[in-house]
């Protein structure tokens, strides 16, 4: 179940560790499939995820249509669906014919609004604890990255698709065959991305993680080229725009624009360093335009981007360090992007 601003990395992660439990279940018990995964929306339409891409789903069937297990993928969307009518009723007619229920981040909210959590323990992302323990005082929360009561199962935070889905199908074929299936979810996922991390460390990481301001900063810089970014960072960790920049100045003492132009100067000047790039490319890199790179290397750092670019040849030429960099300049109009 998903809807705008899905984390594209959870609905990825889900997808690829069921397909490869079938794939083992098919090697170890010729003929036998065991898992078809369904994508779903309250309209079935194109859902936007939180980097954009488009994504196609079915909508809601009726209540003759039986699911085994129903999973709420996290994403911005769940803030606003959570108090969709409609969904409401579809969930708690279904309810009686779904084996089990789970609900990643923000998608708390949604099994919460249905009454799914009455009496029951869960987790959620600290940011939004508040809001669940005002809302839904009967839910007893606890500070876990994946909390199993009856066959609801929740998640603290995004990135913990392979996580709940191992304990799923661990559920479903034993310890030993659901971390063969995870184990392949990961060296797949090292080939494109990283070293193979266990299970245990992947939590551990989550949970150091968990702010959401350190997990808005890591957006931030790995979508720097966005235009959009700020306001993307805010989808990212499920809060309003307003309410992201109050909790982001008072965590870093800075304000938003404050931080993203020094981020954008620094990651500039790095591509401009490192990677023999034009100034063009450079501002491109950041989500500005090369005017705008311009006006803002001239008011924080005091020499144009050209004069940048001459001084690292220069500096290159006499075989000095190639690593220079010029200080940011504190400057009291921070609203100036």
């Amino acid at each position: 179940m998903v809807a705008d601003g899905v984390i594209l990395h959870d609905l990825i992660a889900i997808a690829d560790a069921f397909e490869m439990a079938d794939r083992l279940l098919a090697t170890e018990f010729s003929g036998i499939s065991g898992y078809k995964v369904s994508l779903l929306s309250i309209d079935g339409k194109i859902v936007i995820s939180s980097t954009s891409i488009q994504i196609m789903t079915l909508p809601l069937p009726d209540a003759a249509v039986h699911f085994d297990t129903l999973i709420i993928v996290s994403g911005k969307g769940n803030l606003d669906i959570s108090h969709n009518f409609r969904l409401m009723n579809w969930l708690r007619m279904i309810r009686p014919s779904v084996r089990r229920i789970g609900a990643m981040s923000c998608g708390v909210l949604v099994i919460g609004s249905a009454g799914f959590l009455d009496n029951l323990h869960a987790t959620a992302p600290r940011f939004l604890e508040e809001k669940l323990l005002e809302e839904f005082p009967q839910i007893h929360i606890r500070d876990d990255a994946i909390v199993e009561d009856g066959n609801i199962y929740t998640t603290s935070d995004y990135g913990m698709g392979a996580v709940l889905t191992q304990r799923l199908l661990q559920s479903d074929l034993g310890a030993h065959l659901a971390n063969r299936v995870l184990a392949s979810l990961i060296q797949a996922q090292t080939k494109m991305t990283e070293a193979c991390v266990p299970i245990n460390e992947k939590i551990v990481k989550i949970e150091q993680n968990r702010n959401p301001m350190s997990a808005a900063i890591d957006f931030m810089r790995d979508n720097i080229s966005s235009s959009a970014v700020l306001s993307d960072a805010a989808d990212f960790v499920c809060m309003s725009e307003r309410n992201f920049q109050r909790k982001f100045k008072i965590s870093t003492g800075k304000t938003l624009y404050q931080f993203l132009t020094d981020l954008r100067l620094e990651i500039a000047q790095k591509i401009l360093r490192e990677k023999n790039s034009t100034p063009q490319e450079a501002a491109r890199s950041v989500g500005l335009s090369e005017q705008r790179l311009e006006t803002l290397f001239k008011k924080n750092l005091g020499i144009s981007v050209s004069e940048y670019c001459l001084t690292i040849s220069m500096t290159a030429a006499q075989k000095y360090p190639s690593d220079l960099a010029f200080p940011i300049q504190k400057t009291t109009n921070c609203l100036d992007l």
